[in-house]
C-alpha cells in the first residue's frame, strides 16, 4: 500500500508542477495521467490477482494511450512520444495476457503497475525543459500548428 501512496504523491506533485510551470501539452498529459489513476482506483482492481486479462485496466490503459498519442501527434514537444510508447507497453501487456493465459501473473502485474513510474519522470523532465526554454526567452509554442503559423510569412503567399 505504501508503494501506491508514493505513486499517488509523485503523480500529484508532477501534475501540480505541470499546472504551475508547464505548457498546454504538459498540463493535458498530467491531467490525463491523474484521471487514469483515479479511474483505476475507482475500478477496484487493487486486489486483482492478474490471473487473466484485467479488462477494466485494459479499457483505462487504452483510453490513456489514445489521449497520449493525440498529444504526441499534435504537441510541439518530443517527450509525449515517450509517454505514448511507455503506455503502449502497458496496453501490449494486456494483449499478451489475452493471447497467452500462461503469462506469469507477477510479470503482468509488474508491467501494468510499474510502467507508470518512469512516465512520471518523463513528464517531470518535459515540464522542466519547457520551463527552462521559456525562462531563457526562447520561442515556445505548445502545438505544432502554432509553429507553422509563426513560420508562415504573409508576403510569401
Amino acid at each position: 500500500m505504501i508503494i501506491i501512496m508514493i505513486f499517488v504523491i509523485l503523480l500529484l506533485l508532477a501534475a501540480g508542477y505541470a499546472q504551475w510551470r508547464g505548457g498546454a501539452p504538459e498540463r493535458l498529459a498530467a491531467a490525463a495521467l491523474v484521471i487514469a489513476m483515479v479511474t483505476t482506483m475507482c475500478a477496484g482492481v487493487n486486489g486483482a490477482t492478474f490471473q487473466g486479462v484485467q479488462w477494466e485496466l485494459l479499457v483505462i490503459d487504452f483510453g490513456l494511450f489514445v489521449v497520449l498519442c493525440a498529444i504526441a501527434l499534435f504537441a510541439d514537444r518530443f517527450w509525449p512520444m515517450w509517454l505514448a510508447a511507455f503506455q503502449m507497453v502497458a496496453v501490449a501487456s494486456h494483449g499478451a495476457s489475452a493471447y497467452n493465459s500462461n503469462v506469469l501473473p507477477v510479470a503482468y502485474w509488474w508491467i501494468v503497475g510499474k510502467i507508470s513510474y518512469p512516465m512520471i519522470v518523463i513528464l517531470a523532465v518535459g515540464i522542466l525543459r519547457h520551463d527552462r526554454r521559456k525562462r531563457a526567452g526562447f520561442p515556445e509554442v505548445a502545438w505544432s500548428w502554432q509553429r507553422r503559423a509563426i513560420r508562415t510569412d504573409p508576403g510569401d503567399i
